[in-house]
C-alpha cells in the first residue's frame, strides 16, 4: 500500500462516517438529543477511527 492508497483509505472511511451521521442527524434539526443519540454518535465514532487503526496498522506492517 503506498501513501496515496492509504489516504485514499482513510479519506473513505472519513465520507462513510460523514454520510452515516448525516443519515441519523439532520442539519438545523431542533429536536434535543436524547441518550440514544449520544450513544450512537459513540458508536459510530468508535467504529470510525477503529477502520483508521487498521488501515494504519495495515500500512506500517507492509514498510
Amino acid at each position: 500500500m503506498t501513501v496515496s492508497q492509504l489516504d485514499t483509505n482513510l479519506e473513505k472511511i472519513l465520507n462513510d462516517f460523514s454520510e452515516e451521521i448525516r443519515s441519523n442527524y439532520h442539519d438545523g434539526s431542533t429536536e434535543p438529543i436524547t441518550e440514544h443519540d449520544i450513544n450512537e454518535f459513540a458508536r459510530q465514532t468508535f467504529y470510525a477511527m477503529n477502520e483508521f487503526r487498521k488501515e494504519i496498522v495495515k500500512y506500517l506492517n507492509e514498510h
